[in-house]
């Protein structure tokens, strides 16, 4: 094992060096309001080109190219995987954060018959600390509108164009997706 370790190292460090990249790139996504599909494709596309003109200058032979392709279609595949399932937990982190919001928000209203102007009016008699979207690297408050102070709504982002919201009337996150 150690033999085949060192002879695959650099192979297997680009590998894993590209796979933590696209990993990285889907965490950022929601934070920096990226695109991701077309980013990743974009980046998978220059990527591509660079293993093939790697290959062509090492004039490897087809069975080693083929081999390659496999490698890095591997790797966007695993670092899709990733990006599915980190989102997938940021979505029901973000979720339990706005619960405790909804839990407040309804404290609120059953003390003054009328939901806040802000969020933020919340603390600290009904909350502690207002929690915040956990979607991406960057935290972000979540939107909260009211109406007639009868009833209120509370979202997040989960990218450009899918938002998770909550309604004062209702027991489940919905997205508009």
């Amino acid at each position: 094992m150690a033999v085949l370790f060192k002879r695959y190292k650099s192979k297997l460090l680009f590998y894993a060096i590209l796979s933590i990249l696209l990993t990285l790139l889907s965490i950022s996504t929601p934070a920096t309001r990226l695109i991701y599909p077309f980013i990743a494709a974009l980046i998978v596309t220059v990527l591509f080109v660079i293993l093939v003109i790697f290959v062509v200058i090492r004039r490897l032979k087809w069975d080693n190219i083929s081999k390659h392709i496999l490698y890095f279609l591997g790797v966007i595949i695993l670092s899709g995987v990733f990006h599915i399932l980190i989102i997938r937990y940021q979505i029901k982190e973000t979720e339990k954060s706005g619960d405790k919001l909804v839990i407040a928000l309804n404290n609120f209203y059953e003390k003054n018959k009328r939901y806040p102007n802000n969020i933020h009016d919340l603390a600290p008699e009904f909350i502690d600390k207002i929690p915040k979207s956990k979607m991406g690297l960057q935290v972000e408050d979540f939107y909260y509108t009211h109406d007639q102070n009868k009833t209120f709504e509370l979202s997040f982002d989960v990218d450009d164009f899918i938002q998770h919201y909550k309604l004062s009337n209702g027991n489940q996150w919905y997205s508009n997706d």
